[in-house]
């Protein structure tokens, strides 16, 4: 994505009447697609002849399609954007039907604040928080349910977000729900193959095989556009920066019972520059030159806290020793 610039004052006199003019930026972010999966069976001709034909390979790769291979690729990928999300927000309390119309709104206020395009948006649901949606007066008195000409998955629209409703097991325990803009997420499939093989050697009857090679990211020049609420107390800690000068000159970086945590010293958001470091212990700057530093950091989330920290931003200025 381009790295844009703030605009300066335009002067009517001399050679550079815009402002002086630099090299255009670019956040260059690394994309490696990491999910590769295959499954295969056999169907002998005598368990399908036995059968009276209840059991055929056509049946059993509809069936593996549509109840292992779809769920955990999109399993895979909800948990990939809520886990990168530009966005998350804790909730002060448990969700009711009281408040649930509150803190989804909330969501569509921090999209609004960080520009991001009305139009796109959708609202992504577990079960359990649409059931508490579905009910709630504030919800039933603006928004229609089941109003006709709605697109294929679509079941109502949120202040101008197209509600979808997926099995609570698909998103990562303690999230309530998402709004992502669609040019925000990525779910690319390089590979997507099935074959039955008929006879093959060795087996009179059938070979099935597939394999499927994916992977979910979430656009880091767009993260703004995926917003997350999770549970009360589930998001991590944002880290703390703490640069020493002197005889120390070091940089220490942490967030209590952290996962990992990410950063960078170039400015560039730690959660998806290709140059953020993984921290492992302080940061020797005795040997930087001197001058400010922009450092960012990220913590990902521990057993008690999964939900991923705010990015934390720093500006340290390193001195000469």
């Amino acid at each position: 994505s381009p790295v844009t610039t703030p605009l300066t004052d335009y002067s009517r006199t001399g050679a550079n009447r815009y402002g002086t003019p630099g090299e255009m930026d670019t956040v260059v972010q690394t994309l490696t697609l990491s999910q590769d999966k295959g499954f295969t069976k056999t169907l002998d001709r005598g368990n399908y002849t036995d059968s009276m034909m209840a059991i055929s390979a056509a049946n059993f790769m509809a069936e593996q399609i549509k109840g292992v291979v779809t769920p955990t690729v999109e399993k895979y990928g909800m948990t990939q954007f809520v886990t990168h999300a530009g966005q998350i927000d804790a909730a002060a309390a448990a969700l009711t039907k009281s408040n649930v119309v509150e803190y989804l709104a909330s969501g569509t206020q921090a999209m609004k604040d960080k520009f991001v395009p009305d139009d796109g948006q959708y609202l992504c649901v577990p079960a359990s928080t649409f059931k508490l949606l579905s009910i709630s007066p504030e919800f039933l008195g603006i928004d229609a349910l089941g109003e006709k000409a709605l697109e294929k998955g679509v079941v109502g629209v949120f202040q101008g977000a197209k509600v979808t409703v997926l099995p609570s097991s698909y998103f990562p325990e303690n999230t309530l729900a998402m709004i992502a803009r669609k040019e925000s997420l990525l779910l690319p499939k390089k590979i997507t193959t099935y074959k039955t093989h008929t006879n093959p050697p060795g087996i009179d009857g059938w070979l099935m095989e597939g394999r499927v090679y994916y992977d979910a990211f979430v656009v880091g020049g767009k993260a703004d556009g995926v917003w997350v609420l999770c549970d009360k107390d589930k998001q991590q800690a944002a880290p703390t920066i703490t640069y020493t000068g002197g005889a120390t000159d070091t940089i220490e970086i942490a967030s209590p019972s952290a996962s990992a945590i990410r950063y960078t010293i170039n400015g560039g958001d730690p959660r998806y520059d290709r140059n953020a470091l993984t921290y492992g212990s302080a940061i020797d700057t005795s040997d930087w030159e001197a001058g400010d530093y922009v450092i960012q950091a990220v913590a990902y989330g521990g057993s008690s806290t999964p939900f991923t920290s705010d990015v934390t931003k720093s500006t340290v200025a390193v001195s000469d020793a």
